[in-house]
């Protein structure tokens, strides 16, 4: 009955994220087609500020350029361009709000931008450091918080719709780099992994850590799977925890294989890795943690590998430098989607839109329709 529940809230969840676009693109694709668009500009401003000194700009009035050129079929959808911006910074990671309203971006210069995706508009500014690359960003899951990672320190904002988010606290619990980290079902308490080979359970309302395990390894990934309150662990190998007694369940993959990163399918039904050795994709299922799928990309390198938040039937990774691809699990098949792209930094997407940043310091914001 849970179980019903839950997917019940996220098909009203869904209806209404696609309600709100449909809405948004019907105000804007009227636009008439250039032939070149002017590229917004969100410049950055040098700040003198200490690390713990947090700079947020109020919302600024700026439209993007709406550029209605339809992308190749991805699936069963189509992709349209709805805005691109230059943050004049290089653009490290991206992460858009599990409501879809929200884009943010991380710069090698410290600071985050939020982006309103149904105004299409620069939502505000935070300067989290002066002299530090954003690694990580990361909403809880109902978009009140807000988690940035810059090296050792975890910034936490407060997020809004209609004002800046709000700064709240640094915490440093880590004594290297954070390489990785995720909320639990409990809206104040994260997950999060680093290079000291430390894996820590924070939650930020006591200020007090919960839980923390060595690990033989780096750690480089941490999930959460919000289905069955589970969290599997990347280092070298995948190991599955039960976060209510913290105990592990089960380790997977293959010994000859490296792991960077994993992630789980939307529903907490599967997940997903590719080995840096090998360049093989896996995919296991969460009941039994079977091996259920695997696929060779013939190369070896990591690969950033996730499902599509549309369809489990295929899988979203960077196949190169300048394209992002999909395979399709029932025939074995990568599908192009996106191509010839200035080189990717990173991608993001939600069930309405997909995002990625480029190395010519643009970040290009694509609906699902």
């Amino acid at each position: 009955m849970e179980d019903l529940t839950e997917e019940v809230r996220q098909l009203r969840s869904r209806i209404e994220n696609l309600e709100l676009l449909v809405l948004n693109l019907s105000k804007h694709l009227n636009v008439p087609t250039a032939p070149v668009t002017e590229v917004i500009t969100l410049a950055t401003t040098p700040t003198t500020k200490s690390d713990s000194e947090i700079k947020s700009n109020s919302l600024i009035g700026l439209d993007c350029v709406f550029q209605p050129s339809k992308l190749p079929l991805f699936g069963n959808y189509n992709y349209n361009m709805l805005a691109e911006l230059h943050i004049e910074e290089d653009i490290l990671c991206l992460n858009i709000s599990n409501n879809n309203y929200h884009l943010t971006s991380g710069s090698n210069n410290g600071e985050i931008v939020v982006f309103d995706l149904m105004k299409l508009k620069k939502h505000s500014v935070h300067q989290v450091s002066t002299n530090l690359p954003i690694l990580c960003l990361k909403y809880n899951r109902n978009d009140s918080m807000l988690c940035v990672t810059t090296d050792k320190m975890i910034s936490v904002f407060s997020c809004f719709m209609d004002k800046p988010y709000e700064y709240l606290q640094n915490i440093s619990i880590h004594d290297n780099i954070v390489n990785s980290i995720t909320f639990t079902n409990d809206l104040n308490v994260f997950i999060s992994v680093s290079h000291d080979f430390i894996m820590k359970v924070y939650n930020i309302h006591d200020n007090k850590c919960i839980h923390s395990s060595t690990f033989p390894d780096i750690i480089t990934n941490v999930q959460y799977n919000y289905a069955n309150n589970t969290y599997l662990i990347v280092a070298k190998n995948i190991k599955i925890y039960n976060y209510k007694n913290f105990q592990l369940v089960t380790t997977i993959g293959n010994p000859d294989e490296i792991y960077y990163t994993a992630s789980f399918n939307t529903a907490g039904t599967k997940l997903v890795s590719s080995g840096i050795l090998t360049g093989n994709v896996t995919v296991w299922g969460c009941s039994n943690y079977d091996l259920i799928y695997s696929f060779s990309l013939n190369q070896t390198s990591i690969i950033p590998v996730q499902f599509s938040n549309f369809n489990d039937q295929y899988i979203v990774f960077c196949k190169d430098s300048n394209s992002v691809a999909v395979i399709d699990t029932t025939n074995n098949t990568i599908v192009q989607n996106i191509e010839n792209i200035v080189e990717i930094n990173c991608i993001c997407q939600s069930e309405c839109y997909i995002g990625y940043g480029t190395v010519d310091q643009k970040v290009k914001v694509y609906s699902i329709v």
